[in-house]
């Protein structure tokens, strides 16, 4: 809730009170003594936050960097246990023609424990600090590595926005333009229904 709190604070502009919030995120975290209930990767989420806010791009991208390690190792022992909520299917990712994600990831507030969106949310916000670090490519290349290792799950609106745009920045419209319709076969491809049609800022036919 804190960790929700702050992001607010920061939406609306409001660094200082951000800040604070946060820091209560991290005593309460601090309290917590089961390693499997700690919420490390989202105080560290909260960190690039603040640093992407103050322009301190390169130690963004380390904390985002870090939660997208964390939350990979994450899934990975979700896989290796068929019984874990939210597992993986064998072979790694979802399999095509399935949307693997649950009520719980649609709306974390539901559920308690780990965000599942949290991976998603890492790299979108370090492709947006790369890109003000004018790592273009770079950024580009990290949000499509997370596309492909999971579509079913990362594929979301953020994700396919935030590549959209930079596909704009980066290439000529035709380019663009193809590059963001192959999101869109992407996502039919997976029955990702739920995506908004805005968010592949494709131009008319």
């Amino acid at each position: 809730l804190f960790s929700r709190a702050g992001r607010v604070f920061l939406q609306i502009g409001n660094l200082k009170d951000a800040k604070k919030v946060f820091k209560k995120a991290e005593a309460e975290n601090e309290k917590i003594s089961e390693p499997e209930h700690k919420m490390t990767s989202q105080i560290l989420l909260n960190s690039g936050l603040i640093a992407l806010t103050e322009n301190e791009f390169d130690n963004a991208m380390q904390d985002f960097e870090a939660v997208m390690n964390l939350e990979r190792a994450a899934r990975a022992r979700e896989s290796l246990n068929p019984e874990a909520e939210g597992a993986l299917l064998p072979g790694g990712g979802a399999r095509a023609g399935c949307n693997s994600r649950t009520e719980e990831e649609e709306d974390p507030a539901l559920g308690l424990g780990r965000d599942p969106g949290i991976l998603a949310a890492a790299a979108t916000d370090h492709a947006a600090a790369a890109l003000y670090a004018c790592g273009l490519a770079p950024a580009i290349a990290k949000l499509e590595e997370l596309v492909r290792e999971d579509p079913a799950r990362n594929l979301g609106d953020a994700a396919v926005f935030t590549l959209g745009t930079l596909y704009d920045l980066h290439s000529d419209n035709r380019a663009a333009q193809r590059r963001k319709r192959t999101l869109e076969r992407v996502a039919r491809r997976y029955q990702l229904d739920d995506l908004a049609p805005a968010a592949f800022r494709l131009s008319a036919p």
